[in-house]
């Protein structure tokens, strides 16, 4: 028998990391691993690529809520997915402009995916 396994780690600072001469701070990072599971992507429709209708229906948080949604990841043997984000902020005033950006590897493959959720005016 075989064992999946997924997890997800976010850490959020209560003050941003400043980024030398940028106007930018690292407000935090996160993680995810995935052993057999896959990412359960909808075929494309309406020409919205497969990847970015399973960020839109992670809701943009792929650490923590995407793990504990059921309809996200199907278990298939043999499938990994290794991930780390950060999340960047104004250094003024985090609210104005926010970025959750995460970099993920799916072996085998392998596929290297993007993820990035942008927020204006909003935290």
């Amino acid at each position: 028998s075989k064992t999946a396994f997924a997890a997800g780690a976010k850490v959020e600072f209560a003050t941003a990391i400043p980024l030398p001469t940028s106007g930018l701070g690292i407000k935090g990072f996160q993680a995810i691993y995935a052993s057999h599971f896959r990412r359960a992507e909808k075929p494309e429709q309406y020409g919205i690529p497969p990847s970015l209708q399973w960020l839109k229906d992670a809701k943009g948080e792929i650490a923590i809520d995407s793990i504990f949604d059921k309809t996200l990841w199907k278990t298939e043997y043999d499938k990994w997915s290794y991930g780390i984000g950060m999340m960047l902020v104004l250094q003024g005033n985090d609210e104005v402009i926010n970025l959750n950006a995460m970099l993920v590897l799916d072996v085998p493959g392998p596929t290297i995916t993007l993820f990035a959720k942008l927020n204006i005016l909003k935290e």
